[in-house]
């Protein structure tokens, strides 16, 4: 059994479900019968990659907002991941990039709030609600012309 492997079953304990890493390199969850939740192994950097499949959006004046929306809220905090789009599916996903050597514990946390933010935003684009995702105007960064 591989690290990752190992990690999957550990993960499985921390979260009182039976895991097992497919091909000893993916592990996919249904989480919370709301997304789909993929957690990979990646060889070629030795790390962990969480990607939620956000919600499907088709072509159109919506997904261009939303879009643009995904794309404000990764300049302004990629802490729980980021968002890109797979174009082939037509879905917005979420997706974050760990260390192998992320705990169990670390990993449960940090994969249930990943989750809150896929399903979030599911719901926002599902409503048709997703410019409510947007950050403020200004957001947190400062005015380069604030001189304090």
């Amino acid at each position: 059994m591989n690290k990752f492997a190992a990690l999957i079953e550990q993960l499985g304990h921390t979260l009182g479900i039976r895991l097992q890493a497919e091909k000893e390199s993916m592990c996919t969850l249904r989480m919370k019968d709301k997304v789909k939740v993929q957690i990979e192994y990646d060889d070629t950097a030795d790390r962990i990659v969480l990607l939620c499949f956000v919600a499907e959006v088709p072509p159109g004046k919506f997904r261009e907002e939303t879009l643009i929306t995904a794309l404000q809220a990764n300049f302004h905090d990629t802490s729980l991941g980021f968002f890109a789009y797979l174009d082939k599916m037509q879905t917005l996903v979420l997706q974050m990039y760990l260390p192998l050597s992320t705990g169990p514990s670390l990993l449960g946390t940090l994969l249930e709030q990943f989750t809150a933010k896929g399903i979030e935003w599911k719901e926002a684009v599902e409503s048709g609600r997703v410019s409510q995702k947007a950050p403020s105007k200004g957001g947190s960064l400062p005015s380069p012309m604030n001189f304090s």
